[in-house]
């Protein structure tokens, strides 16, 4: 089983929520749901106006464009065919994988870790989001 998952961190704040989980059975299974996810996720964060009964009317706006874009980085890396095969080819050899993006209010990560993966015992911990490296 592959344990995959999507949190959502706060900057400042030093905790994240885990908005959704799944264990999968192959490689593929956890590309998948990595993808489903970030599509998913991007259609909450960035719904269509014209489709979006639940909003008013007028209620939803425009990003600007100096803001980053969370629901477009996540529909870009669900359709590269590239990426795809390169995480496909992490979770193959037993590394995880782990996509970060984020907008001016958080930062999103979906993540799926192989149960053999072993952190190297020199990896004091693994660096937050928005923590300097």
């Amino acid at each position: 089983m592959i344990p995959c998952k999507v949190r959502g961190h706060a900057p400042g704040l030093d905790r994240s929520w885990l908005l959704a989980e799944h264990q999968a059975l192959t490689s593929r299974d956890a590309l998948r749901w990595l993808q489903g996810q970030a599509g998913r996720l991007a259609d909450r964060l960035d719904p269509d106006p014209e489709t979006t009964w639940w909003a008013p009317r007028f209620t939803l706006h425009p990003v600007a464009d100096t803001e980053p874009d969370a629901p477009a980085e996540l529909r870009e890396w669900r359709d590269d065919f590239a990426a795809s095969e390169e995480a496909m080819s992490a979770l193959a050899a037993g590394d995880p994988v782990q996509i970060t993006t984020r907008d001016d209010t958080a930062y999103y990560t979906l993540t799926a870790v192989p149960p053999n993966f072993r952190v190297p015992p020199w990896v004091a911990r693994l660096a937050s989001p928005g923590e300097a490296s």
